[in-house]
């Protein structure tokens, strides 16, 4: 028996446990993510879903080559459930069945009606609505099937980052601030709330460095301009003391950015500081006056003037931009996210709208929207936003009602601002008037997803020669749904890692499980990232020695991965050999992180031990095999190297499956001694165990290869 070092790397789980959905939960939706540890000696898992604890009703049962079973097609609402899983062994057997547990998914809320009218040009996803009427938020899929709700917790969405980060306010009346702002997960937790020092609004977002930007009211007490009908209101009704000097409340707006950690407010930008007061809806022309939100102002003794109702911001044209409803504006403001101290930031670079007496206004006068709400940017520097257009007919006097439309414009950004145009429009119905609310979203196939408050709350997907793709009516009470957005699912960032050759020796080896591998001067451990999501991420793995004796330095990388398909990653050390008979040990955290949503994170913990003594024979039952592989598992391609030490006159490398059905044939003929590489890529097979298999009269030698889209 030759010498070998050993390394052993142990989980903290020995037999699979059931992790998610815990055990007695509750759920607010249908389309449910199960997951699970890791087995010793699984290649991959049966998972069956049942609505019985006997499992005699099974609803759904499905072979699992990671820890995680995404099920949108078999759970309703008002349903109770129970769940399992058991491990394939490479021998082809199967382990028993994992001890139970039960969840329950409660009631949808909704009863929409959706018409899908082009399914080959529908952009594939689910449908976010966030609602005013009623104070919840909800989710659909392309037939109406309400999939997530906020059941009865007041919850209102306003944003998503489209990779799982959910943005929107809680509506709580006992808050002199009620609409707090805050970031969710599925379950309605919150996950970060803002300090509800000030009424915030409409927008919330999370940055890139992790700090959160929202909008909050700003008042200031200024004189009520002569120029127009509401100074003759204003004196009727409280006098020239409060109607002249600074003594009625204006409303503006600001922008504030809070830390992350503390909830202070780290950045401000206030509409008093960057917006004329000479600017203000219900302005004089030279073709008259149109009406405005004056009207309203001295029965709420206050004056909504900018009304800043959405947020988005742009990284690599260093941009803030938001919507000012009632100057019927939209900015370009600049912001450097890498300093929030350059003396820059906030500057506007454009105004685009209406021209005011300010003269500020840099473009888009002769565009005639008005009171709009959203305003998304597009990697081309374009804009999309709804024209509530509640002064439509104001601005055009051929229509006899308004009209709201979605619009996308190109600012044509210049060396003086900006000379926009509109570069696609969808005029809505007449039935479909939106006089607040709503907003306008270009998906990924270049349809426009456009709601609006008209008819009871409705959502239009519009392809881009201006075809009716795909409808939905909420059938509200008022219709005042906030926003809605399309994203490819409720799990779009979604991963775990699985260590393969987890493992277990029998006693009196010390410990009895994990991955052996033998010691050299450098240790090679291969994991594999599983990519569960629905869209392509980059996943930032890291790991470190959290022992005294650092094996493993902290190292952080990251690696690209195709929704669906998986990657193996290495993991190399150095560890320090014991005296003979004493073991040593490392421990190790792995750490798995998403580029693309910041609540991502999972931590694998590990043990490493290294020992002197030879357990080759305890955990290699053939010390000597001329085949191995790299990676393995593999995807897409495996490197198969031969060791021959003696010629062979005649032989083949084959493939295998599982099954022993022969896959194809990779070499045949004379092998003089030496090494051979071999590079095999499945081409149409399914992920799962496979033989590479060498046959001589000299020798014959059988490789495991597993597989893994």
């Amino acid at each position: 028996m030759r010498d070998c070092y050993l390394i052993a790397i142990f989980t903290t789980f020995l037999y699979a446990g059931l992790i998610s959905p815990e055990n007695e939960s509750e759920l607010s939706y249908t389309h449910v993510l199960f997951e699970w540890e890791q087995s010793i000696d699984a290649i991959s898992y049966e998972i069956q879903v049942s609505a019985d604890n006997m499992f005699q009703n099974i609803i759904a049962s499905h072979s699992v080559a990671s820890l995680i079973y995404i099920d949108e097609d078999n759970l309703n609402w008002d349903g109770q459930y129970y769940w399992r899983i058991r491990p394939l062994y490479s021998s082809g057997a199967y382990g028993d069945w994992s001890s139970s547990q039960t969840f329950t998914i409660l009631s949808s809320v909704t009863a929409p009606t959706i018409t899908l009218y082009e399914s080959s040009s529908y952009q594939d996803g689910v449908t976010f609505l966030g609602s005013l009427d009623g104070n919840f938020s909800a989710a659909f899929d392309r037939d109406g099937n309400e999939i997530w709700n906020t059941q009865d917790n007041n919850i209102i969405m306003y944003n998503t980052n489209f990779n799982g980060e959910l943005y929107g306010c809680h509506y709580n009346p006992q808050l002199e601030n009620s609409y707090p702002g805050v970031e969710l997960d599925l379950d309605n937790n919150y996950i970060w709330e803002e300090p509800n020092d000030e009424f915030v609004h409409h927008d919330l977002l999370r940055l890139a460095d992790g700090n959160y930007i929202g909008i909050a009211e700003s008042i200031q007490n200024l004189p009520v301009p002569e120029s127009g009908p509401w100074y003759g209101a204003c004196i009727g009704m409280f006098g020239p003391g409060m109607c002249n000097g600074n003594n009625f409340p204006w409303v503006g707006d600001k922008l504030i950015i809070w830390d992350k950690d503390t909830g202070q407010s780290i950045w401000e930008w206030d509409t008093f500081d960057y917006y004329s007061t000479n600017d203000y809806d219900g302005v004089y022309y030279d073709d008259g006056v149109y009406a405005g939100s004056w009207d309203l102002a001295f029965n709420l003794f206050r004056y909504d003037w900018t009304h800043v109702n959405a947020i988005s911001y742009s990284i690599e044209d260093s941009a803030i931009y938001i919507s000012c409803r009632h100057l019927s504006r939209i900015t370009k403001i600049y912001f450097n996210f890498s300093d929030y101290t350059d003396p820059n930031n906030g500057n506007i670079v454009w105004n685009l709208g209406q021209q005011m007496p300010s003269g500020d206004v840099d473009c888009g006068h002769e565009l005639d929207f008005s009171w709009q709400h959203s305003v998304n940017s597009l990697e081309n520097g374009n804009i999309v936003t709804l024209d509530n257009g509640n002064l439509s007919d104001d601005f055009n006097p051929n229509l006899s009602h308004p009209i709201s439309r979605a619009i996308e414009i190109n600012p044509n950004e210049t060396d003086s601002g900006c000379d926009a145009e509109i570069v696609w429009e969808y005029n809505l119905a007449e039935d479909l008037f939106g006089h607040a609310s709503g907003g306008v979203q270009k998906l990924d196939n270049g349809n426009y997803l456009i709601s609006t408050v008209g008819d009871g709350g409705t959502t239009l997907e519009i392809s881009n020669d201006q075809d009716l793709v795909w409808e939905a009516k909420y059938n509200l009470n008022l219709g005042l749904i906030h926003r809605a957005y399309r994203a490819s699912s409720l799990y779009p960032v979604e991963g775990c890692i699985t260590a393969p050759g987890y493992t277990s020796i029998d006693p009196p080896y010390y410990p009895a499980s994990g991955i052996y591998v033998p010691f050299l001067d450098s240790i090679r451990v291969d994991f594999v990232i599983h990519n569960n999501g629905s869209v392509s991420d980059e996943f930032i793995y890291s790991f470190q020695s959290t022992s005294q004796d650092i094996w493993y330095p902290y190292t952080q990388r990251s690696v690209q991965i195709d929704a669906g398909e998986s990657q193996v990653i290495s993991l190399t050390g150095h560890p320090y050999a014991s005296d003979e008979g004493d073991p040593d040990y490392n421990d190790i955290e792995l750490i798995l992180e998403s580029s693309s949503n910041r609540n991502f994170k999972k931590i694998y913990n590990f043990t490493v031990y290294a020992t002197l003594d030879d357990l080759s024979n305890e955990i290699i039952p053939n010390s000597y095999s001329p085949i191995s592989a790299y990676p393995n598992p593999f995807n897409p391609s495996a490197l198969i190297e031969i060791q021959v030490k003696e010629m062979i006159s005649s032989a083949d490398v084959n493939i295998y499956d599982l099954n022993g059905k022969f896959i194809e044939n990779i070499y045949s003929g004379f092998l003089n001694p030496g090494e051979y590489n071999f590079t095999w890529t499945p081409q149409n097979l399914a992920s799962g165990k496979y033989f590479v298999r060498l046959d001589s009269r000299e020798v014959t030698s059988v490789k495991e290869l597993i597989y893994i889209k």
